[in-house]
C-alpha cells in the first residue's frame, strides 16, 4: 500500500496567493499529459491570472496559413468553470502570428486535448514553432448559468439599435447603425 507522500497528487500550477489569503480553497485543475515530452503548465509569477500553453512538437506554418498546433494536455474543468484561451503578447509581435479562434474557449465537459489554431499573418515568412514554446495562455473563469426567454420586445436602452462605429470610432461602419442615413437595420 502506498504512503500518504507516495499518494500525494503533484500540483503544479496554483492560481493568485491572494485567493488562501481570503480563506478560500483553490480551485484545482486536473491536466493530463498525453504524451512522455508533454509539458505541465505552470504559472510564472505569483499571481498571474493566466499559465502558458506550450507546443508538444515542432511545427513550420508557411506565410497566411494556419495549423492545429498540440499541447499534448488535456483537462478536467470543474464544474461552473471554462478554460479561456488568448495569444500570448510576446508571440503575437515578434512573429505576427495570431489564434484563430481567440479568445478560444474549453467547455468544462470536454476532456480530449486542448489544440491551438495558429495562423502565421505573415506573407513571406514560415514560422517555426519548436517543441515546448509557450504559444498561448489559458485561465479559468466563472460560467454564470443562464436561461433563453423568447420575447416580443426587447427593452430600450441609450445605444438601442447602434451598431459598429456607433461610438465614432470607426465612421465608416456607421451604415449599419440605427443613425445613418440608410436607417440601419432593424431588429
Amino acid at each position: 500500500m502506498a504512503s500518504k507522500r507516495q499518494r500525494k497528487k503533484k500540483i503544479v500550477a496554483v492560481g493568485p496567493i491572494e485567493v488562501e489569503a481570503l480563506g478560500k480553497t483553490p480551485v484545482i485543475l486536473k491536466v493530463k499529459k498525453l504524451y512522455p515530452e508533454s509539458v505541465l503548465p505552470t504559472i510564472a509569477y505569483e499571481g498571474d491570472a493566466c499559465f502558458d500553453l506550450q507546443s508538444v512538437e515542432n511545427i513550420d506554418i508557411e506565410p497566411l496559413q494556419t495549423q492545429i498546433v498540440k499541447t499534448g494536455l488535456a483537462y478536467e474543468i470543474p464544474t461552473g468553470y471554462m478554460m479561456s484561451i488568448a495569444p500570448r503578447s510576446g508571440i503575437s509581435m515578434n512573429f505576427r502570428s495570431y489564434l484563430a479562434n481567440s479568445p478560444s474557449t474549453i467547455d468544462a465537459g470536454y476532456r480530449n486535448e486542448v489544440f491551438l489554431l495558429v495562423c502565421n499573418n505573415t506573407f513571406n515568412k514560415t514560422m517555426s514553432i519548436k517543441q515546448g514554446d509557450r504559444i498561448a495562455q489559458a485561465r479559468l473563469e466563472r460560467v454564470i448559468p443562464f436561461k433563453f426567454e423568447e420575447v416580443e420586445e426587447l427593452s430600450p436602452s441609450e445605444r438601442g439599435l447602434k451598431g459598429l462605429g456607433s461610438s465614432g470610432v470607426h465612421d465608416e461602419y456607421s451604415q449599419y447603425s440605427e443613425d445613418s442615413k440608410e436607417g440601419g437595420t432593424k431588429v
